[in-house]
Parts: C-alpha cells; structure tokens; sequence
C-alpha cells in the first residue's frame, strides 16, 4: 500500500477537478434558487387558497343574500293588495287592456286601467286603485332591494296554483321593468326543475341565456286558505360578484409579488452569511489540504502545517462540519505517518516472506533427468501454497538402485509457524528414512519426535510410501492422511481404502501399520493434500473426491504432468472467483517396471 503522494496522479486528480469545477452550479446558486422557488411555490400555493376561501365565501353570501332577501319580500308584502292584483289580472278586460298596450308600447294605458280600478283598500278609501296597490307592492320590495344590493326583485303568480313544472307562470311586480311587465308571461327556467315539488327554490346559480344570475324564490302564503298566493323572487347578477372576485385576485398578487420579493431577498443575504460563506472558507480549507507542498516545504506527505485553520464560529451544524473535518485531517495526517511506518514495515516483511517462499521451495526436491535417468518411473509433482509460504510438502529420494521413498505432508495451519513446523517435519522424515526401516517405522519414530517440547500443538499428516522398482510393490503406511488413488492395468483410478494411523505430532508412543501393493508396470499413484478435495466454489461447494476421481479417469491421460495438469484445469475452471484457503499439493507416479529399467 502506497501512502506518499504521487505528483503524476495528484496533477490528473488536479485536472479532473478544474474540469468539474467549469461545468457545475456553486452552492450560491443552488440554493437561492431553491429558496426562490420554494418561496413562490408557497406564495402562489397561499394566493390559490386564499382566493378559492375568498370565492367560496363570496358565493355563499351573496347566495344567502338572495334567499334572505327573497324571505324577507314574501313577509313585507301585502297580501290584500296581491290578491287584488291577481284576481284583476285574470279578467278578460284586463288581458284586452295589456293587449293594446303591447301593441301601442304605451305602458300609460295600462297604468290608466289600473287606476280606474279599485284597490284593495277600496271598502274603506273610495280613491284607494288598483295602481296604489302596485305602488306599494314596488315600494316594498325596493326596500329590500335596497337593503341587500340586489339586481332585481319582483313577483311571480301562477294562474292555476300549480307552481311547477307544468304551471304558468306571470309577472305581477318587476323592479326591473316598467309597467308592460304586468302580467307577462314569465317561461319557465329548467334549472329550477329540480324544486318541482316544492314551492320554496333556494338560491340557484343559473344562465338564462342572456344573463349569469343567482335566484331565490319564497313563496307568499295566502292567510284564509294556506294557499300559496304568489312566488317573491330575488335575483343576483353574478357577473358582478366575479368581478369582486377579480379586484381581490389583482389586489392578492401584487401584495403576494412584493412580499415574495422582499422574503427572496431577504433569505438570500441569510443564506450567504450562514451557510454560503462558511462554506466557502471550509472548501477553501479542504482543498488546501489536497494540494501537493500546501506548506511550501517540498514535502509529499501530509503534515500538520497542511492542517486547516479557519475563523469560523458558527453554532450549527456547520460549525460542527468544520470541526469534524479538522479532526479527519489532522486523523489523516497521523494516519499517513503510521501508515508510512506500517507499510515500510510489510514492505520488509513481504521481502522476507519472499525470501521464505524461495527457501521453502529450494528445500523441496525437484524432479530432474537424473532422478528419472536410471528408469522405473515417471514422476511428476506440484505444490500451490494458500499464502507466500505452506505447509504442505512432499519429498522423494531414493534409497538405493531399487528402491524410491515417496513422502507428502500437510501441515495444521498456515503461514510462518506452519512452514517452520514443515521444514521440520520433512527433514526428520528424511533423515528417518534414510536409516532405514519400514514406513510405519519411520512415521512411529518421527511422531515421537515431533511430540517432544510440541508446545505450539501443531500436527502433520503424512503419507508414506517405499516403492521396490524391481519388484513394484510399495510399502505404504497412512498417517492420518488423504487416501491415494491407484489406476491398475487399463482400469480406471479408485482410491486405496489404506489403514490410517494418528496424525504426528499429536499423541507419542503411536503405532503405525504398514499395507502393501503390487504395482504392475503402467499402474499409476496419485497422492495429494486435503486441499485439493476441500477446495470450494462461488456457492461454498466442496469440489470433493469424486470429481477428483472423474477428472483422472476422463482426462485419458498416463503420464503424471498430463494427470496433474488436468486436475489444475478442473480445479481453476471449479474455483473461479474463489479465494484458495488451502495449499494444494500433487504426487503423481507411474511405474514403468524392471524390465523398462533393465533395457535402459
């Protein structure tokens, strides 16, 4: 791990920033922008509330204002003097009467007719017509009218009693009209249909075809019959009452534009000295810090000069911000001293370790022509340490002409102390064998060796073979260890179901127990470690000792480098994407005979 700072990769990371800074929003912008936005979308969110309540409500009154007025007419009006009225209307001489002054557009004839008729207080005041009644009926509903600012009020009769949809309706009093409305035939609204059943229409927002208006209606009730005499009507113009809406819509955002304005600008100069501004001094800070020789003193690693110190005394969470990126600096610049430290020392551990991994193969036999130049056999091995040193091994030598010792070990653990403990077990088999003796011999002497001041309690298991080449067969003896494979003849590879015996190094005074096999020329031995069978996959799956046995007997190989080969192969394309957590070790040996050997 490099900790010292590149100059090379500091100038790209340099250019890559100015790159960045060209083309991206500073901070400023972003968040007046937010502000302001965020500000107008509230004040256009409040001005569209406001004025939906505002409208709301205007409605609502102007709605109770018709019904109220409408109410209030039918109670102020005289019903003597609307009976008399409506009974004049219904003779015959009064409808020839409205007949002329339609005709002349004279509403004096009418006027006229009615004054020549008595009134309904006639019984009592000769002098008192028909006109005076109408007179006082347009009195008192211009009252009204007056008190509840409507457009029009007037009165409304139906000849048969039917007020409905199938009745007709006639115009009795019209303050909107002039005397030729008297008795005029009034259609009949359909949106008032609804109220068919019912002699009282609340207010009612209708078009008419010509006019927007809002209508009330109350019915007059006769006193003798309970009858209902008459409709008083109240109407609105609604085109009025929408542009009361408009001024207060008008009035609402030019008051809403100025106080946004003035709230923008006045959280844009908070902001900036808030936030923006310290801000900016902590960027200023920590790109400081980046910059190769911040301290002009040619150094390329990080020092506490570099360290940022900034005169900022804010109580929120900037301040906190400032402090907490002080605090990673001046962490970052011991980081970088100890991590300097660190990674001197695993640079000098590593060469070491380097230094190990060589010795450790240098101290394993390797197989050379003068192993194999008096025939008899062909050999092949491979070892694949997990980390820089294993503790596998293996080993062969041989004896004398006919004989071949055949060794592979696995040590507990892995590393340093696993490879101390291997060279010291491969010497002390080694040497053992050398002395003579049959295998299970060799291991019992070994382990008792091994057990002797074992205080780190490590163990090996070991595998042991003496193979007479002249007569092909081998003295085996299995010290806990992995179970051989034997390919006899032309048949296939099976594993040698051999009796195991205790690990070494565990438990002293142990016997071992020797097996022999007959092997006939072209037979082939194949040993290896644990970490071949145990090797596992992307899904924690063992590779296991069947596809071991597969891989050997579909590979259609016979000499060892080609058997180990294909098990490698099997192995890299099984692992894939898997860490190795075990050393993988291989001994493969075909015996070719005495025979071979006496023609060489």
């Amino acid at each position: 791990m490099t900790v010292t700072r590149k100059n090379g990769g500091r100038e790209n990371l340099s250019k890559k920033t100015e790159r960045t800074k060209q083309r991206r929003f500073s901070l400023r912008l972003k968040m007046n922008i937010l502000i302001g936005a965020s500000i107008l979308i509230t004040s256009l969110g409040l001005l569209t509330i406001a004025y939906n309540v505002h409208c709301t409500q205007i409605n609502q009154i102007y709605l109770d204002q018709a019904e109220r007025a409408a109410r209030i007419g039918s109670v102020e009006l005289n019903i003597d003097s609307l009976l008399c009225m409506i009974r004049s209307t219904e003779t015959d001489e009064f409808l020839e009467v409205r007949e002329r002054a339609v005709s002349a557009n004279d509403q004096s004839i009418i006027k006229e007719w009615m004054k020549s008729r008595h009134g309904s207080y006639s019984p009592i005041d000769d002098s008192y017509t028909l006109f005076d009644d109408y007179a006082y009926l347009c009195d008192a509903l211009l009252d009204v009218q007056d008190a509840f600012s409507l457009t029009q009020m007037y009165i409304m009769y139906e000849k048969d009693g039917k007020y409905g949809r199938d009745g007709e309706f006639y115009i009795l009093v019209d303050l909107y009209d002039d005397l030729l409305s008297f008795g005029k035939h009034e259609p009949y609204i359909k949106e008032l249909s609804e109220y068919d059943d019912s002699k009282r229409i609340p207010a009612t927002v209708y078009h008419n075809g010509t006019d927007w208006l809002c209508t009330a209606c109350t019915p007059v009730i006769d006193p003798v019959t309970g009858e209902v005499a008459a409709l008083s009507c109240a109407d609105i113009d609604m085109n009025a009452v929408v542009r009361k809406q408009q001024w207060f819509w008008y009035n609402s955002v030019i008051l809403i534009v100025l106080l946004t304005a003035a709230a923008i600008a006045i959280s844009m100069l908070l902001v900036e000295f808030t936030a923006v501004k310290p801000l900016c001094l902590l960027r200023h800070g920590a790109v400081r810090f980046t910059k190769e020789d911040a301290d002009g003193s040619g150094a390329d690693a990080y020092t506490m000069d570099d360290v940022m110190s900034l005169d900022i005394k804010n109580r929120d969470e900037i301040g906190e911000l400032y402090h907490k990126i002080r605090d990673m600096q001046i962490s970052i610049v011991k980081h970088t001293e100890e991590m300097t430290r660190i990674t001197a020392e695993k640079e000098h551990i590593k060469t070491e370790l380097d230094l190990a991994a060589n010795i450790q193969l240098s101290a394993l036999p390797t197989v050379t022509p003068d192993i194999l130049s008096r025939g008899g056999f062909d050999l092949a091995v491979s070892m694949k340490p997990a980390k820089e040193v294993g503790g596998d091994f293996y080993d062969f030598f041989r004896l004398d002409d006919d004989r071949i010792v055949l060794v592979i070990a696995d040590v507990s653990g892995k590393g340093i102390p696993a490879a101390l403990f291997m060279m010291s077990a491969k010497d002390r088999i080694n040497s053992r064998a050398r002395g003579g003796g049959t295998p299970a011999e060799i291991l019992h002497d070994v382990n008792s060796q091994l057990c002797e001041n074992n205080q780190t309690k490590m163990f090996v298991t070991v595998w042991l073979g003496i193979l007479d080449l002249k007569t092909g067969i081998l003295t085996a003896c299995n010290g806990g260890h992995e179970e051989p494979v034997l390919r006899s003849g032309n048949g296939g590879f099976d594993y040698i179901h051999d009796p195991h015996g205790i690990i070494l190094g565990a438990f002293s005074d142990i016997q071992y127990t020797d097996y022999e096999v007959t092997m006939r020329p072209g037979d082939i031995l194949f040993v290896f470690t644990d970490g071949i069978p145990e090797a596992i996959d992307s899904e924690r799956h063992f590779y296991g000792s069947e596809n071991l046995l597969r891989t050997l007997n579909s590979s259609g190989q016979s000499d060892p480098d080609s058997l180990i080969s294909a098990v490698k192969s099997d192995l890299a394309v099984f692992t894939v994407n898997t860490e190795q957590f075990d050393d993988q070790t291989m001994l493969c040996l075909r015996y070719k005979g005495s025979d071979e050997r006496t023609s060489e």
